[in-house]
């Protein structure tokens, strides 16, 4: 009962037992679904199995507590120590958790080794006869013969000191003194489950993971910190827990897929990005938004004005004093998204980004451990979207746009404890609801407050660019309805605002357009991992071809010949592929230190052969300390292709005398300039370059290559612009500059 009925489902349940290997001080848990089928199905024969390097088990710590249900051992070493041997704060207190293997299955081996002894012990579970309804043991008793009778009698209501299991000692099997086993551990825990009694698919196991893999905050915890400077940066946190999920001992690499770049995700494309703090002693919050701080204290009018506040602490009917509250104080981090296609371009989401944030909540951590199902998609713990749909969808941020995690401590928050069912928080006395109420408080301070500037600023933008539209449209109007106007004058007025109109059309349908092309580049890098592993493949077909060939065959010269030349074709093209493949959207990268030079050299290989063939020469000059740049391995490839492109066709089609491109990168001022000498660009399209759909190639370009440079660089913490003042460029053509963070204007543009 304890565990088949007590835990909600087989995901809790493995992050149960995945949390006794936490308190256990194990670095590494591997959990095993053996005997599952390809796609990940159990059949009859499946098993999962649980293994930990933790400190282990003794004997009488098996017998004494690990056998016996609500052992309060945990319980009293968090009173007295509170921390393990590892210093982690101790997760169990029940001593109730462990049973929650039987939600997984009838039938348990564990086996144990602690850290200081000389052998393992195997302890056998089977209690599959439980399993059986009264009307199976009635019909077994009449099957078998009179000495069965009375044992089957006693298993159909046994008592849990009935039921007798086997502890074995044993030399080492498992965990072997030189780790020279599968997990290749010396000491911890094994639980091999089977028997089990849901069915599992990719999914389930999937999602499995997911809960498993969030037990710590995704992103390293920030504190509002009034004594900080703006803009500190976030110390860098590494987890000393990991959890890998196997498939018959072979890693499925779930965490690969897993929130890949979703730190990125949340720092770059965050409306509002949140570090706070409640004092419950001060009755405040400290907030730094967006890098700014500020103190908000209960009492600020703002506050007090709110509708969750006033329900709360100002209720006609029963309202709470502000000073009795009794949550204890707490840490939270909070990232506000605009999920609107009208969204500023450094905070639109695509679509892959869209339900990345959908798929995460406000999650609760106590001591950096995941209280569960806080932060699930389903689960509205503060009650956001109910306020947003019975009150008014202004008062709250909605679960959708906002992605958080809170944190409480077992020493500063006693009164917040799980229930023993681990579906949440118990609701003793007023510490959870002030708690909750507190987070509801903040969430809407932001919406009315920060978020609410946020929308209003963006709605005045929308609001001057409908303006100039119904500017534009009055002033036609004017015209047309002047008398002293002459008729032939108001017809080329008219003719000149049908021609507007037809222009705006076309330049709706040009939307249109680009919108299409995204979904074909999709459909391209959808193709491209194929491609990539078939022309991969095909090299080295080609290589042991070619082997066997000049092993077996030396007298066919012009066959040796030709086998080395198609090596050399079929490895320019993997190159080039593997190259061009940093710029689709799965193969991102989220920021970090990167050379540009690396990427001026990149792409100079993608257009090398198309380079030789037209005599360009590069001319590539750098400080002797390199210039190392904070962005994405795409942007930077993004934008220099786009460069590389526009520079191959013009001195191409200009038909340029020693063709040469030109890039220049200074460290000290942390920009790079990109030039060559080529036509250059016009005087009268120089304002125009940026724009999209404006191209000078004529029906040869589409007018999108700068526009989507320059919409990647914004995105991505760089700024790209035309060198228009001739004591700044370095080549006599077309000359662009990229800046970088603290990098000077230089008067370029």
């Amino acid at each position: 009962m304890l565990g088949e009925q007590l835990i909600k489902n087989d995901r809790i349940a493995l992050v149960e037992l995945i949390k006794n290997s936490y308190d256990a001080d194990a670095s590494l848990v591997n959990v095993d679904f053996v005997g599952f089928t390809p796609s990940l199905q159990s059949s009859t024969g499946s098993r999962i199995v649980i293994t930990d390097n933790g400190t282990g088990m003794s004997e009488a710590t098996v017998r004494n507590h690990w056998l016996s249900p609500a052992t309060p051992t945990k319980h009293d070493f968090k009173r007295h120590t509170g921390r393990s041997r590892g210093g982690r704060v101790m997760q169990g207190e029940k001593g109730i958790g462990r049973f929650a293997m039987f939600k997984l299955g009838s039938r348990v081996e564990l086996v144990t080794r602690a850290d200081d002894s000389g052998d393992e012990f195997v302890v056998d579970f089977d209690l599959s006869f439980l399993d059986e309804s009264p009307d199976d043991q009635s019909s077994g008793m009449r099957r078998q013969g009179d000495d069965d009778v009375e044992r089957v009698a006693r298993t159909s209501h046994a008592f849990i000191d009935e039921i007798e299991v086997d502890l074995t000692r044993r030399l080492p099997l498992v965990f072997t003194a030189d780790g020279a086993n599968a997990a290749g551990f010396s000491h911890g825990t094994r639980l091999e489950v089977s028997g089990l009694r849901s069915q599992w698919t990719r999914g389930s196991v999937e999602a499995a993971y997911s809960d498993v893999s969030r037990l710590q905050p995704l992103i390293p915890q920030a504190v509002a910190d009034p004594m900080a400077t703006e803009g500190s940066p976030v110390p860098e946190e590494t987890s000393d827990f990991k959890i890998i999920f196997m498939q018959d001992g072979v890693d499925l690499r779930l965490r690969e897929a897993e929130d890949v770049g979703l730190r990125e995700l949340f720092e770059e494309r965050a409306v509002l990005r949140v570090s706070g703090h409640f004092s419950d002693v001060e009755k405040s919050f400290v907030l730094n938004v967006n890098d700014h701080l500020s103190v908000v204290p209960l009492n600020d009018p703002d506050v007090e004005g709110l509708w969750v506040f006033r329900r709360y602490f100002a209720s006609k009917e029963q309202p709470r004093p502000v000073d009795d509250i009794s949550c204890g104080p707490f840490d939270f981090s909070l990232y506000v998204f605009d999920l609107t296609a009208q969204a500023p371009v450094e905070y639109r989401l695509d679509s892959d980004e869209r339900a990345k944030v959908k798929d995460h909540r406000i999650y609760l951590y106590r001591d950096g451990v995941r209280v569960l199902p806080y932060g699930d998609v389903e689960d509205d713990w503060l009650q956001l979207d109910v306020i947003r749909g019975t009150q008014a969808a202004g008062r709250v941020l909605s679960n959708d746009q906002t992605v958080g995690f809170v944190y409480i401590t077992q020493e500063r928050n006693p009164l917040l404890q799980d229930k023993t069912n681990r579906e949440g928080l118990l609701e003793s006395g007023h510490a959870l609801s002030d708690f909750v109420t507190l987070l509801q408080v903040v969430i809407s301070y932001l919406r009315r407050t920060e978020f609410a500037r946020y929308l209003a600023r963006e709605e005045q933008k929308r609001e001057a660019l409908m303006r100039r539209e119904r500017e534009v449209m009055a002033g036609f109007n004017r015209l047309l309805a002047d008398d002293r106007l002459p008729r032939d004058l108001k017809r080329d007025v008219t003719q000149l605002e049908r021609k507007y109109r037809a222009e705006k059309e076309y330049m709706d349908t040009r939307v249109e357009r680009t919108e299409d092309l995204a979904g074909v580049g999709l459909s391209v890098e959808a193709a491209s991992h194929d491609i990539v592993s078939a022309a991969n493949h095909a090299l080295r077909l080609a290589r042991a071809l070619a082997t066997y060939i000049k092993t077996w065959m030396p007298e066919q010269t012009q066959l040796v010949k030709d086998s080395a030349a198609l090596v050399e074709g079929l490895s320019f093209v993997s190159s080039r592929l593997e190259d061009v493949q940093g710029l689709f959207v799965s193969t991102r990268k989220g920021k970090r230190l990167l050379d540009p030079a690396d990427f001026v050299s990149k792409v100079y290989r993608i257009y090398s052969s198309v380079i030789r063939e037209r005599g360009i020469q590069l001319d590539l000059v750098r400080d002797k300390t390199a210039l190392k740049v904070r962005t994405t391995d795409a942007a930077l490839l993004q934008v220099l292709v786009n460069l590389f492109d526009n520079s191959v066709y013009w001195l191409t089609v200009g038909r340029t005398q020693d063709p040469t491109i030109r890039v220049r990168i200074d460290s000290s001022g942390k920009q790079v300039t990109f030039a060559d000498n080529g036509p250059g660009v016009r005087p009268a399209d120089e304002p125009f370059i940026f724009e999209p759909f404006f191209s000078g190639k004529g029906e040869a370009g589409k007018g999108l290559g700068l526009y989507i440079a320059r919409q990647v660089s914004v995105r991505n913490g760089f700024e790209i612009a035309l060198v228009t003042d001739d004591r700044h460029k370095i080549a006599s053509g077309a000359n662009f500059i990229l800046r970088f963070g603290g990098a000077s204007d230089a008067g370029s543009d």
